[in-house]
């Protein structure tokens, strides 16, 4: 499976080769990005996480993304406990709103 994102200035894909949750966003100019999706409902969610290598130092990217504008505290209570559960602190976390008009399109 292939994805494509396009901007103005780039465009950038993420490849599937497997089922595994495995994926890599690639991007003109960046480095490779492996990920990992660690969580999942298969319906309204899933958790992704990539370490990247930004100038010698190992960064940890982690993203939500949900089909629903909110998910229920409840849901996002597990997430959150299953993250913290691999030592990653969540409270560094922010809401990053996607809704298409968020980018003037």
């Amino acid at each position: 499976m292939l994805s494509i994102i396009r901007s103005e200035t780039t465009t950038s894909y993420m490849v599937f080769p497997g089922f595994d949750g495995n994926y890599t966003y690639k991007t003109a100019g960046v480095p490779d990005q492996a990920t990992k999706i660690v969580l999942t409902d298969s319906l309204t969610y899933y958790v992704e996480i990539s370490c990247v290598d930004e100038g010698g130092e190992a960064k940890l990217y982690v993203g939500i993304f949900s089909t629903l504008p909110k998910l229920s505290p409840l849901t996002l209570d597990a997430i959150y406990k299953f993250l913290e559960g691999q030592q990653i602190e969540t409270s560094k976390l922010r809401f990053v709103d996607q809704k298409i008009t968020s980018c003037a399109l």
